[in-house]
């Protein structure tokens, strides 16, 4: 077989940008909480990942978490899974340079927020949609996003060149 060392650099690609996911998540979520903290006090209830464990989890037929730690505990396993498997079609997209990839990758994120958030959530009656929300918070969901594309991009450029120089 001749496409041997292609695989590997696909799968080796693809394990980059689940690690650049999972960063960018992470800077997501800690914006995420710094904003929420400049909302009005009536748009300071749960931001949309535990809105959305919520509902998932309302309609398992499974014991949901009932701590206030448990369910954050889950929120934050279903919010860096997403973001990491989000992350991977990153992976496919040619990078000439860090500021294109880093221009993909929020153009990527903008389309996560809006194919999630005007799309697939509505569409499973998961979360109204987010032109139904309070501007303010979608504004800071709509930041997030453009922080987690960016991150991922532009991280997931950088450790490609890492590892492409070794």
């Amino acid at each position: 077989m001749t496409n041997g060392p292609a695989v590997r650099d696909a799968a080796g690609d693809v394990l980059i940008f689940a690690g650049a996911g999972a960063a960018a998540t992470g800077a997501m979520t800690v914006f995420m909480e710094r904003a929420f903290r400049c909302l009005p006090a009536h748009e300071q209830y749960p931001l949309p990942p535990r809105e959305i464990t919520d509902a998932v989890t309302e309609g398992l037929d499974v014991d949901r978490p009932q701590s206030r730690s448990s369910v954050t505990v889950v929120t934050f396993i279903a919010h860096f899974g997403f973001g990491i498997a989000s992350a991977l079609p990153l992976a496919a997209l040619p990078r000439h340079s860090l500021r294109a990839a880093t221009a993909q990758g929020v153009i990527w994120g903008l389309l996560v927020w809006s194919g999630a958030y005007l799309g697939a959530l509505p569409a499973l009656q998961i979360l109204t949609p987010a032109n139904q929300h309070p501007a303010g918070r979608t504004a800071l969901m709509i930041v997030a996003h453009v922080v987690w594309g960016g991150t991922a991009g532009s991280l997931g450029h950088l450790m490609q060149r890492i590892r492409t120089k070794q």
